[in-house]
């Protein structure tokens, strides 16, 4: 069942901060995999609204990454730009208590808001991940380039690292990589599965 289906419900209900601890408890374990076949795997975990309004989450991330000797920089939780803006001051205190632990944190679905930036001022972001919408018919929107890459500057001004989401194909690629973005994420690279088998080495 696609998370786009029950997460509204889930976070009416109050259930999404359950459902956090379930995705970071399962990802870690994954994690500990990875590390176990020697691969360098950082883990990009989504959280809901509902980890800001838990005052538990935080002490009980440091005892799940103890747990399992998980470096914490291998780990970067992510929120939506939305989420953040909405609920600023709980995110204010809770990206800087990840940050006391040395993980790392990304502001997902960036770049829509009025004055993107100034977020930034208030929650230190390590990568911005730049808003889908900004992909829609990338080849041919010189708007949407433009766009692209007025944040990436921004982004690179403030010592962030950009990802673009959604690519699908090689144009796009070409595009961002000529923008400068730092890194992808899409169908293009790597369609989802249910096992983490793709070897990005080949890559290289």
């Amino acid at each position: 069942i696609p998370a786009s289906e029950f997460m509204p419900s889930a976070e009416r209900t109050d259930m999404a901060k359950v459902l956090d601890r379930w995705v970071i408890s399962h990802a870690l374990d994954q994690l500990v995999e990875q590390r176990k076949k020697g691969k360098e795997t950082t883990f990009f975990i989504k959280l809901t609204a509902g980890s800001l309004q838990e005052p538990g989450m935080l002490p009980w991330i440091v005892e799940q990454l103890k747990e399992r000797r998980i470096p914490a920089e291998c780990v970067v939780f992510e929120m939506k730009e939305t989420t953040v803006v909405n609920n600023l001051k709980p995110a204010k205190e809770f990206v800087r208590g990840l940050k006391g632990l040395h993980c790392r944190f990304a502001l997902d679905d960036f770049g829509t808001g009025l004055n993107p930036f100034q977020l930034l001022q208030h929650v230190p972001a390590d990568y911005l991940k730049i808003d889908s919408s900004f992909m829609d018919k990338l080849s041919s929107s010189e708007e949407n380039q433009e766009s692209i890459r007025q944040l990436t500057d921004g982004a690179h001004g403030q010592n962030k690292l950009v990802i673009a989401q959604h690519v699908e194909d090689a144009t796009g690629l070409s595009i961002l990589w000529g923008i400068g973005v730092n890194y992808i994420q899409g169908n293009f690279l790597q369609a989802p599965s249910e096992k983490l088998e793709y070897d990005f080495t080949s890559m290289s």
